[in-house]
């Protein structure tokens, strides 16, 4: 992925914040945040593919993408809606520096 301008990633941030923060609120963890289930139209981006989404309360085992998992994920340990905000976190990494921070050993 090539890396964004700085204005760009800040309105999409803002807009992909407002829907981790959405599903959150209802008490629902999406443990796949990464560029593919990011959905970006003229009115902005939005959170997609909630094929992985489970509520709080139901969590069993790890789902997503590993070089988009919070380490608590990956050790396979109890984990939260902060597992979100680490993902969230390494997508805006990447679109800043076009680069994600870690690659999971299956992509080395």
């Amino acid at each position: 992925m090539p890396a964004l301008e700085v204005e760009m990633v800040k309105k999409l941030g803002r807009d992909i914040a407002q829907g981790v923060q959405y599903l959150h609120r209802r008490g629902f963890l999406h443990r796949d945040i990464k560029p593919p289930n990011i959905l970006v139209t003229e009115e902005g981006a939005k959170l997609g593919d909630l094929g992985l989404a489970v509520h709080v309360g139901e969590i069993e085992g790890w789902a997503g993408t590993p070089s988009y998992m919070a380490p608590e994920v990956r050790k396979m340990e109890e984990y939260g809606l902060p597992a979100d905000i680490y993902s969230f976190g390494v997508l805006l990494h990447e679109a800043l520096s076009g680069m994600r921070p870690y690659r999971s050993q299956s992509e080395l």
